[in-house]
């Protein structure tokens, strides 16, 4: 059995309206992803925090590092879903830079988490637009990491497979990429992404935020 290589979910045959259909089993995108990419149709999966909830409790149960993206305007989203389910060393990526003024400093943006409950080991702020420090964070996961897999976590449209499509693109050969979208629920599953012998980067679903 296959997983779409945009979204995660497990292709099949049998139902257009589910997720994960395909006309060939063999191709790499359900239809979702498929349109999506190449005529920007979105099609409105349902779903809730509960089953996404239950990839975090899997994730806790091992010791991996968790990359936990943050979105520069969603500072003030309740983090208690990330409090409960995740003890693992997490290293905090704060994104869309690019959208934030230069006149304010990095340093304050990091020093709103100092007094969070994770277990923050490091923190790094990025534009994957504008390939803003992507190099310090791929040193970074790197330097953390405490096996080859790489969890990577954080609330719906954080612009988490689009910094995992930029780290696709600056250190492998790949012309694969995750599928993204500017609504909610766009991956659906784990995504492993193989980014050489030594780095699995694993995508998971955003949680949703309640309102």
């Amino acid at each position: 059995m296959n997983n779409c290589t945009g979204c995660g979910a497990l292709l099949q045959t049998k139902d257009k309206n589910e997720i994960g259909y395909t006309t060939n089993i063999e191709k790499k995108l359900c239809e979702r992803c498929f349109r999506i990419k190449n005529y920007g149709e979105y099609k409105v999966i349902a779903k809730d925090n509960n089953e996404f909830i239950k990839i975090l409790e899997e994730i806790n149960k091992t010791n991996d590092l968790c990359v936990l993206v943050i979105d520069l305007f969603n500072l003030n989203t309740n983090m208690e879903i990330f409090y409960k389910n995740i003890k693992n060393d997490v290293l905090l990526v704060l994104t869309k830079r690019d959208l934030i003024p230069k006149s304010v400093h990095d340093e304050k943006l990091i020093n709103y988490f100092k007094n969070t409950k994770l277990n923050i080991i490091d923190t790094t702020i990025i534009s994957s637009y504008k390939n803003y420090n992507l190099d310090e964070l791929y040193e970074k996961i790197n330097k953390h990491k405490k096996t080859k897999n790489v969890y990577v976590i954080g609330f719906t449209n954080a612009g988490k497979s689009t910094m995992i499509n930029k780290i696709i693109y600056n250190y492998t050969d790949e012309q694969s990429e995750i599928t993204t979208s500017i609504l909610p629920s766009t991956t659906l599953n784990k995504i492993n992404v193989k980014i050489n012998d030594e780095l699995n980067i694993i995508d998971t679903p955003g949680i949703l935020i309640e309102n």
